[in-house]
Order: structure tokens, then C-alpha cells, then sequence
């Protein structure tokens, strides 16, 4: 249902993507995303240009069907424990453009140059959602302590979690020693977007090590990029544009604690590692799929970790914990890209004399259940020479293509000692501590998009093989 937004509000830049911008309401606690040039550019190759409908109904079309994804796909495959759906709001006419005016010092540079990057002012609607910046509000919280106690969130885009198969691809590809975001990190330096590579490697984190996941938050905070960022009281204090003196910062939220200032970034760690490893989240579990529970972790050669005898052996992700979600649906795709390529072909062929299956199929949506829930395998009674086939398992491809872009948002509270243990607190260090997780970034992903996956895929491959080939002949 529609609502309109707190047009007085002292709006806060929270972040920002391709497609769209997010300011935050310190008052009420809500964020909103207002949508941008690129994203209704994208928007218009749906629409035919004769259009009688303004392209203001459009973008709530889009925005629906965004809603719809979340709420019929994601929140069932991820859990609910994890996944707060948005619902679309309206927004006066000019509230984007003075929105996008009163924060643009606090944009990034690279987003302030290009026309794309500019919020669309036809707009006059919003997708808005609960602030996750601070502990959601699933359980009831005392007053008193939202108003006392400091909070601190801590949002992780971990990325890909896992290196493909070799039934998937050629046993001698790059691809099963390094992980796609490390080899990715040559390409994107190569280009110009960061100064140097990330220390970070995604199979740490979904190592279900402590030390070994440890290893992978420190990697962060030593190069955040775009993977990292803490904020207290909803205000960023670290990340790839604010680094902050962390110590000072978390003096107040460890306030008693008998430990030295220098040791709070590390305690924040340990503590966000414990609920990462949470088995169910807050008590949730998931159905839809299931990862074995003791699946021997994969390793990738770029990582820094130094492992010690037995590290391997004990380390797991406890079944329904965050990362095992997160895991776990990324893996509905077990083709890769290399072989989802010839069946999107396939369907475009398809949809060339028979346009028509593109709606049937729901490529472009409507996101239902009946269309797009994916079971855990593909029924065996499907031929895989068949569009049926086909059309699963792009499908598939599409959904974890979705969460290995999603981010995880750990909020954190103090409360009072001697409270009771319920799923949303956490005994840490002789204090407690009042904590939500929540999933979001889970848009669906452009059928069309393929074609760009497949050739960044080459690219992500070339450019690390590259620099290899320059290391190698640097050490002659």
C-alpha cells in the first residue's frame, strides 16, 4: 500500500547503486530508494515508446514487481527471519531532486559525474523499508533502550561463495583455484574502480572457521570497498569513503567491558562471527533447499589464511544460519556460466519466432511462486534437451546471481543485564546484546543481463590470468 513519505525529515545519504539512491529518516527510521536515470533507462526497453502510460506508472510497475520477487522468492528461499520485503511509497513532486541536492557531498565522486547517477525526477514513487541500521523491530524493544544505548550495524556484501563444480566446466579452468571475486579484483583495479585489490576472499567468510572467517572481516576492514560498512547509530563511521578511529568509537558500546580500547574492533568481529554462525538465524529454517552440514569447505588459492592442522576438518556452516541460507541459494545455480550461455541462446531463438513464451515463462515477470519458486534439484522426469530444462535453470542462474549480490546487515544494541534469553539476544563476553539480520540488495536480475555476464566472465578470467602471466615473468 502506498503511503506518503515525512516530507520535513532531515533525510541522510545511506548508500547508493547503479539504480537507485538511499536516504535515510533519523525519525522515523525508514529508507528510502529513490530511483535513477539508469534504472529508468533499463525500464523503457520494456515499455514500447508509444506508451500512453507516463513513465511514472511504469516505475511503480517495476517497483511491484521488485516487491513481488522479494516477497514470492527470496523471503521463501532465505527465510523470513532474514528477509523484510519493501512496499512502495509515494513521494511529492521535486522531493527526489532536493533529496539527491542535500547529499550530494556526501556521494562518492565517481557517482556524482554521470548523467545515469541522477535521480529521475518524474518519479513519484519510492521503495521504502525498515532502517536496518538499527535492530529490527520483529520483537518488541523498550524504549528506553533505543534511546540509551548506542547501535552499531555492520553490513558484509560477501559475493560468491563457492567455486564451481568441476562436473560444470573444464577441470583445467582457472575457475576451480580461484574464486570469482578475487579474480575479479584484477579486473576492476585494471580498470581504474579501486587502487589496489581487496585482502578479502568470500570462501573465508563461508569457511564456518572462526579464525579462518576472522581473517576474512579483518581483510575488510583492511579494504572495504564497497563490502564493508559499520555505522553507529546510523551514522557511518567506517568504510571505503569514512574510516574512522574505531576504538574510539566503540568505547561507549563496550562500555564495562574489562578489555583495552584496541581490542574492541576485535571484539566487534568475534561478536558479529558468533551470530553469523547463529544455526537458524533467530529460530528460522528453510525447506527449499538443503546444503550437507558437513561439506568439506572449498579453498581458493588467492587467500592469505594460513591454515594449521585440523582447521579444515572442524569447520562447517550450521544448517540454517545466514551464510548457509545465502550459500545455499547461490548454488541453485550449478551450471555456471559457461553453460547457461547456450540455453539462454537457446531461448532467445525461441522467443524470436515465439515472443509470446516470454511473458509465459515469466522472464520479465509477473515473480510468482508458481513460476519462479526453484525446487533443489530439477525434476528428473525434465529432459535436459528441453526448453522446460532451459528455462529452470536460467532461471536458477538468475536467482543466485541475485544473492551473490545481496548484502547481510548485522545490527547490534546493549541491553540491561539479567535480561532474558530470547532468539534475538546473544550472551557475548559477560554482556548481552540485542541483535537483528537482515538480507538486502535482492532485485531481480535482467534475463537479458546474460549476455553481459558471459562476457565479464571472460574478461574476469583474461584479466587475472594476466597478471599472473606479469608476475611470473617479474620473478624470472
Amino acid at each position: 500500500m502506498a503511503r506518503s513519505m515525512h516530507e520535513n525529515a532531515e533525510w541522510k545519504y545511506r548508500g547508493e547503486g547503479n539504480c537507485s539512491l538511499v536516504v535515510a529518516d533519523p525519525e522515523t527510521h525508514q529508507v528510502y530508494r529513490l530511483v535513477k536515470t539508469y534504472f529508468t533507462q533499463a525500464m523503457e526497453t520494456l515499455y514500447p515508446l508509444d506508451s500512453s502510460e507516463p513513465c511514472c506508472d511504469h516505475i511503480v510497475i517495476e517497483m511491484r514487481k521488485i516487491v513481488d520477487y522479494v516477497t514470492n522468492v527470496m523471503q521463501p528461499l532465505l527465510s523470513p527471519k532474514f528477509v523484510t520485503p519493501p512496499v512502495v511509497a509515494e513521494i511529492s513532486e521535486g522531493f527526489a531532486e532536493e533529496a539527491e541536492k542535500r547529499n550530494q557531498n556526501m556521494r562518492p565522486a565517481s557517482r556524482r559525474k554521470k548523467s545515469v547517477d541522477l535521480v529521475d525526477a518524474r518519479s513519484r514513487s519510492a521503495l521504502v523499508m525498515p532502517d536496518f541500521c538499527f535492530v529490527s523491530k520483529r520483537d518488541s524493544i523498550p524504549v528506553e533502550l533505543e534511546e540509551t544505548q548506542p547501535t552499531i550495524s555492520i553490513e558484509i556484501k560477501p559475493k560468491k561463495a563457492f567455486i564451481p563444480s568441476p562436473v560444470a566446466i573444464d577441470r583445467t579452468s582457472i575457475k576451480h583455484q580461484v574464486c570469482k571475486f578475487c579474480m575479479h579484483q584484477r579486473l576492476k583495479t585494471k580498470a581504474g574502480k579501486w587502487p589496489e585489490t581487496s585482502h578479502y576472499c568470500p570462501l573465508d567468510l563461508f569457511s564456518g572457521n572462526p579464525h579462518q572467517m576472522k581473517h576474512a572481516l579483518l581483510s575488510l576492514v583492511k579494504t572495504p570497498q564497497n563490502n564493508l560498512k559499520i555505522c553507529k547509530n546510523g551514522q557511518e563511521i567506517y568504510g571505503a569513503c569514512v574510516k574512522q578511529d574505531l576504538s574510539v568509537d566503540l568505547e561507549d558500546f563496550f562500555k564495562g567491558s574489562q578489555h583495552k580500547k584496541h581490542r574492541y574492533e576485535y571484539m566487534l568481529l568475534d561478536l558479529v562471527i558468533k551470530i553469523l554462525l547463529a544455526p537458524g538465524g533467530r529460530g528460522g529454517n528453510c525447506s527449499h533447499t538443503h546444503s550437507p552440514r558437513h561439506t568439506k569447505p572449498q579453498r581458493c588459492q588467492n587467500s592469505k589464511f594460513e591454515h594449521t592442522n585440523g582447521d579444515v576438518s572442524l569447520s562447517y556452516l550450521p544448517h540454517g544460519c545466514v551464510l548457509e541460507r545465502i550459500c545455499s541459494i547461490q548454488k541453485l545455480d550449478d551450471l555456471d556460466i559457461e553453460n547457461i550461455y547456450p540455453l539462454y541462446h537457446r531461448l532467445q531463438a525461441r522467443l524470436k519466432d515465439h515472443p509470446t513464451d516470454r511473458i509465459h515463462w515469466g522472464l520479465d515477470g509477473p515473480y510468482t511462486r508458481d513460476l519462479w519458486m526453484m525446487g533443489s534439484e530439477v525434476k528428473a522426469s525434465v529432459a535436459v534437451s528441453s526448453l522446460e530444462f532451459a528455462v529452470e535453470k536460467v532461471k536458477r542462474f538468475l536467482i543466485s546471481k541475485t544473492v551473490q549480490d545481496c548484502s547481510i546487515i548485522v545490527a547490534l544494541q546493549p541491553v540491561k543485564p539479567g535480561v532474558s534469553e530470547e532468539n534475538s539476544i546473544i550472551h557475548f563476553n559477560d554482556a548481552y546484546y540485542r541483535y537483528s539480520i537482515e538480507l538486502v540488495d535482492l532485485d531481480p536480475k535482467p534475463f537479458d543481463k546474460i549476455e553481459q555476464y558471459y562476457r565479464q566472465d571472460m574478461d574476469i578470467v583474461h584479466a587475472y590470468q594476466e597478471t599472473i602471466g606479469k608476475s611470473r615473468t617479474k620473478s624470472v
